[in-house]
């Protein structure tokens, strides 16, 4: 099924004076609203302040900080943010920032690095030139998908642990048909959380017990979870100490979390009509370094919200899944600047690397099922 566009488009033209010209799009059709001869001219080549405000159905329009429209359209009540040319308009852009009616910012970037905020343009220097021809959403929409979750807790103090155990789930691995959440413990990857299952929702359980601390000093999980579907996380570690003593540690509103702000940015699907998943098109530039460990200073992280609890909790049919180092059958330079490493067998996993480099220097890694020596491995 195809949508058909629906937005309201606001235009400015160079010019002596400026124009502003106000569109609305329905299911696929644009007519124009109005058009606004601005307080003073609009000239190309010249940085300016364009703001605009929606409070309920009426438009506010701002140029330079002087209001220079009021406008009121019913037809859209909410959405997202998006740049649009035609064949003969560009601009370059400095800052966009989108922010919610109670001031939350919703996204904001000064395009200082490419967080892929537009797919399309080209951002350097510190801007984006947007190009005619094309249009492009921003990510906030995409950017809800995935989640960075984290907390820190204590064990008792002076007590010997015995035995650590996670259990976790996650849900809903249906559109992507894989687990939703990748699982650390104080900066070790314990497993991921939850595989699919053929009724209910299944936990994981992961033994934890060598990666808690031992000096009484504070312990932190992460979470890196994806989904379209759903999007809940449920962490529960059960710690049990030598003197038959327990501590049982929730998930909640205490703890921590952050979208991806640029960190995975929207690259593309590597899925098919089978299954939905994005290409993990990762920039470590972005990633809040440190934040999988105890420690880390997450007082910028929003508070997460609270939803129903996950219903139809089952023990996972399978054992958990746990990483193991598998050493490739062979490593073979195809050509200059690409490597192929067959594993000599078909495997579920992914690549460990250890790179050198500039910052923006770029590596790409193709997952295959087929050798094909003298062609790229195709994206499966």
């Amino acid at each position: 099924m195809t949508v058909a566009p629906r937005n309201s488009m606001w235009q400015l033209r160079a010019g002596s004076p400026g124009i502003l010209r106000k569109h609305v799009c329905v299911n696929g059709t644009y007519s124009v609203l109005g058009e606004v001869r601005l307080p003073s001219a609009l000239v190309t080549g010249e940085w300016l302040d364009l703001a605009v405000t929606m409070t309920g159905s009426t438009f506010t329009t701002s140029v330079n900080g002087t209001v220079v429209d009021t406008t009121t359209d019913t037809r859209h009540a909410s959405g997202n943010i998006g740049l649009r040319n035609g064949l003969t308009e560009s601009q370059v852009y400095d800052r966009v920032t989108f922010t919610a009616a109670d001031g939350t910012v919703l996204l904001e970037d000064d395009f200082a690095t490419d967080k892929g905020t537009f797919s399309t343009g080209t951002v350097s220097g510190g801007t984006l030139t947007f190009p005619t021809g094309t249009s492009s959403l921003s990510s906030y929409g995409a950017d809800d998908t995935w989640a960075l979750l984290r907390h820190e807790y204590d064990t008792a103090a002076g007590k010997e642990v015995a035995a650590a155990v996670l259990y976790v789930a996650a849900t809903s691995p249906d559109p992507a048909r894989q687990y939703a959440a990748k699982v650390w413990s104080n900066g070790t990857v314990v497993g991921h959380a939850s595989v699919r299952s053929g009724t209910g929702t299944a936990y994981q359980a992961f033994d934890v017990t060598s990666t808690l601390r031992t000096d009484d000093g504070p312990n932190a999980l992460a979470a890196l979870c994806w989904t379209t579907s759903q999007q809940k996380f449920l962490a529960q570690p059960e710690i049990t100490y030598t003197d038959g003593g327990r501590t049982t540690v929730a998930s909640g509103d205490h703890w921590k979390a952050r979208r991806q702000a640029g960190l995975l940015p929207s690259k593309g699907s590597a899925g098919s009509s089978y299954f939905t998943v994005p290409q993990e098109y990762w920039d470590l530039r972005q990633e809040p370094v440190g934040w999988t460990r105890p420690g880390f200073d997450d007082s910028d992280w929003h508070t997460p919200v609270v939803r129903t609890a996950i219903s139809g909790l089952v023990p996972a049919p399978i054992e958990s899944p746990r990483l193991h180092d598998v050493a490739p059958a062979s490593v073979t330079k195809a050509a200059d600047g690409r490597w192929l490493v067959d594993l000599g067998r078909e495997i579920v996993g992914g690549l460990s690397l250890e790179v050198s480099g500039s910052a923006g220097d770029t590596v790409e890694v193709r997952l295959g099922e087929e050798l094909q020596l003298r062609r790229p491995v195709p994206r499966r």
